[in-house]
């Protein structure tokens, strides 16, 4: 093998790596929903509706399974006092990346936008 050959080779892996980062897990089961967002504040409160959002996210590929087990689940937002808004970060650290969710009514907020199944990526 030649040099252009293990950089073919790297580069080939490292598009393999990539693609494979960004699917769903085929394999996440209800119970790894779960422990997915068991850290959530507020979990005894909204947890079924907590593993719901989690599952949406993912299946749309809003979220990846490790950005939720980054973040622990959901965080209760100070910015919405009063209301049930909670975020994740889905994607990076910024604020740019945060998703909120309101619990009760449903609806996505910053990187999603929408209810129920009207909800779409922002942009």
């Amino acid at each position: 093998m030649n040099f252009g050959s293990f950089i073919a080779i790297g580069l080939f892996g490292a598009i393999c790596v990539v693609a494979a980062t960004d699917l769903p897990s085929p394999t996440l089961t209800d119970e790894g929903y779960e422990r997915l967002v068991a850290y959530s504040d507020d979990h005894d409160r909204y947890g079924e509706t907590f593993i719901g959002a989690a599952r949406w996210l993912i299946e749309a590929r809003i979220c990846s399974e490790n950005d939720l087990r980054e973040s622990g689940g959901w965080t209760k937002s100070r910015t919405h006092r009063g209301l049930p808004v909670y975020f994740a970060n889905c994607g990076g650290k910024s604020l740019e990346y945060r998703v909120y969710f309101n619990a009760v009514t449903l609806e996505f907020y910053g990187r999603a936008r929408g209810f129920g199944a009207a909800v779409r990526l922002a942009g």
